[in-house]
């Protein structure tokens, strides 16, 4: 498919999920109820990480779609286990849009990684939760990728300025590794594992370029106010 096949994919599938949500809150049942909004979650990033790189338009309102679904989703789930949502990844999504982050929820590994380092995106810093969230990933086979690019973000996003250069390199770099990496080939296409890797953005690093006020050259620079 082209890019614009792709984007037009993804949003026939966040339509979809509308049917899922229907038939999930008929038949009370939250565990199907949260798959279609990480369904819809996952498709409305995908749309917006695919017109960013591949010049489709802005991602802005992609994104806006994106964080909307995981408040919907929330809302739908009141009362129960918001960690079945995609909160850590939102709230990534949610800085570069400029909106309010979701409530923090108990998370391990990656995971956890997400929410400690978009936490202090936000002003909320939790070495706590960061080193146990980089021990637990280190524990998963074969995350070695993953875990040097946790650690690369953390050093850029605390970097001298007189070294920042260097790490958004690194940064680069790993990111670009990830096409031919099991970890994340097995994984969500908005990482950017195997062929998805050309496709979409390091939101990630994104975010702390933003944080950063970076203004260099950069596919991962977000460029939208």
């Amino acid at each position: 498919m082209t890019p614009q096949q792709m984007f037009e994919f993804f949003g026939q599938q966040a339509l979809r999920t509308q049917r899922g949500v229907e038939a999930a809150t008929a038949a009370g049942n939250a565990a199907l109820l949260a798959l279609n909004y990480r369904q819809r979650f996952k498709a409305h990033v995908m749309q917006g990480l695919l017109a960013w790189r591949c010049g489709l338009g802005s991602p802005v309102a992609p994104f806006q779609e994106a964080v909307g679904a995981w408040r919907a989703g929330a809302m739908a789930l009141a009362g129960g286990d918001l960690a079945e949502l995609p909160l850590e990844r939102a709230s990534f999504i949610a800085f570069l849009i400029g909106e309010p982050p979701p409530p923090p929820a108990t998370l391990t590994a990656d995971r956890l990684l997400d929410a400690a380092l978009a936490g202090e995106l936000h002003g909320r810093v939790n070495d706590e939760d960061w080193q146990r969230g980089l021990t637990e990933l280190q524990k998963i086979k074969g995350s070695d990728l993953a875990a040097e690019t946790y650690q690369t973000y953390g050093q850029l996003l605390r970097a001298a300025p007189e070294t920042r250069e260097s790490l958004i390199a690194q940064a680069t770099a790993l990111f670009n590794k990830r096409g031919k990496n099991g970890f994340f080939s097995g994984g969500d296409q908005t990482e950017g594992g195997g062929p998805d890797n050309e496709f979409v953005t390091d939101y990630r690093l994104a975010a702390i370029l933003k944080k950063l006020a970076y203004t260099g050259d950069s596919p991962h620079r977000w460029k939208w106010s």
